[in-house]
């Protein structure tokens, strides 16, 4: 039994090895982690300190400040917000700007839905010779073929985002 082998004592002292990098690790790490751990408890003391304000909807709303104005960087008066001003005649510029969005977003659709039918309709079947085993073979395939009606149905795509952009209406309108 006390016989051993070359390939025993370096397995002993490679593990031998390990057990003393793995033993001064953890000596040192633990040192290390006790002054992470007490450096952490002092920035979560400061941070506590300095306690970030939270925002809700009504801030926004109102611009961030209690008398109901906004302050934008580089303006030398405060400009008047939205809800200050509104009247009347503002939830029917809204609801007349909501109904414009749903007209341009309907012909977007409409002009997607004629693209995607003049695809459907450039499909077609045809027997082709199709190497196959070494062999050339004839097999049906489906081949796109593009139509006039695809083109034109692009175009017509194409001119709409054009009048949306002359219009001065925002480019999300055209959107899906």
């Amino acid at each position: 039994m006390g016989l051993e082998t070359p390939r025993v004592a370096r397995a002993q002292q490679t593990f031998g090895a390990v057990l003393v990098v793995l033993g001064c690790t953890a000596a040192l790490s633990g040192q290390s982690l006790g002054e992470l751990a007490q450096q952490e408890k002092e920035r979560q003391k400061t941070a506590a300190k300095k306690a970030a304000r939270s925002f809700t909807n009504d801030d926004l709303k109102s611009g961030g400040s209690g008398d109901g104005s906004m302050s934008i960087v580089g303006s030398s008066a405060p400009s008047p917000s939205p809800s200050a001003s509104a009247s009347p005649s503002g939830a029917s510029e809204d609801k007349q700007r909501a109904d414009l969005e749903r007209q341009w977003r309907r012909r977007f659709a409409d002009a997607r839905l004629r693209i995607k039918e003049a695809e459907s309709r450039c499909w077609i079947n045809a027997i082709e010779p199709v190497l196959y085993n070494g062999m050339y073979v004839p097999m049906q395939v489906r081949k796109f073929v593009e139509s006039e009606e695809l083109r034109q149905a692009r175009r017509d795509l194409e001119e709409l985002e054009e009048e949306l952009r002359r219009s001065g209406q925002p480019p999300g309108w055209g959107r899906e």
